[in-house]
């Protein structure tokens, strides 16, 4: 399958050549008109190569209680005097050691 490309080349005030790919706006310079688009051929297929991989990696993965986000203790500690975040989310929580038998 093959895709056109509009690719626009502009010679600088100082010489050197521009070259803008319209589908992806990728923007290359070089001394020659050949130096340019050689680089643009580049910064195009990076490009695609990019969103290759970003499309490879949009397939949601199964999280589970495994996963070590849930391996359990504070994920993150405030320096709140002896509070915790989890203290004031969840109400501060007693060893069973200390706890009174009632």
């Amino acid at each position: 399958m093959s895709t056109t490309r509009q690719i626009t080349l502009t010679e600088t005030p100082d010489g050197r050549w521009t070259a803008y790919d319209t589908a992806t706006h990728a923007v290359t310079q070089g001394l020659t008109r050949d130096e340019a688009l050689e680089k643009l051929d580049e910064a195009v297929g990076q490009i695609a190569e990019r969103d290759k991989q970003t499309e490879s990696n949009e397939q949601p993965s199964e999280i589970t209680l495994d996963d070590p986000l849930f391996s359990g203790g504070p994920i993150m500690s405030v320096g709140m005097g002896d509070e915790t975040i989890d203290d004031v989310l969840y109400g501060p929580v007693e060893d069973a050691d200390t706890q009174d038998d009632e």
